[in-house]
């Protein structure tokens, strides 16, 4: 099954920015249902005024990202009612260096074994400012 938006081995020192978007109702067999950032070692996502709804994956219900991705969330964007079959129902990041979700809401997210809203492993930093996260489970 395709992912709607795969970036892998990026390496470069490009951003990826989504701005003011939807991503809704997206799946994936294995990791991110509606972006996936795989071992791009560079500067990561932004995603700003970007909501996310009813996808789903077996890890990051709605984003994935692994080894060195940096993954911002902000500008009011929406992660909701997003489902993982293990671990991470909105997002799943493993060995990211920065998870920062500012001025956004994640909430409604649900994951069969751990981190309905977020699952971090062996991520780096992971920082929360203004945002409100809660129903997750």
């Amino acid at each position: 099954m395709p992912i709607p938006l795969q970036v892998e081995q990026g390496g470069g020192s490009t951003t990826v920015v989504i701005w003011n978007s939807t991503f809704m109702n997206n799946s994936a067999a294995y990791e991110g249902g509606a972006v996936a950032m795989v071992n791009s070692h560079g500067p990561g996502i932004w995603l700003g005024a970007t909501h996310f709804s009813g996808n789903s994956a077996w890890r990051g219900g709605a984003i994935y990202g692994s080894l060195g991705t940096k993954i911002i969330i902000a500008g009011e964007s929406t992660l909701e009612n997003n489902t993982a079959a293990t671990r991470g129902g909105a997002v799943y990041c493993a060995g990211s260096s920065q998870v920062k979700m500012q001025d956004c809401v994640i909430s409604g997210n649900n994951a069969n074994d751990a981190g309905g809203g977020c699952y971090c492993d062996a991520c780096q930093e992971l920082l929360v400012n203004s945002a409100r996260v809660s129903y997750n489970r």
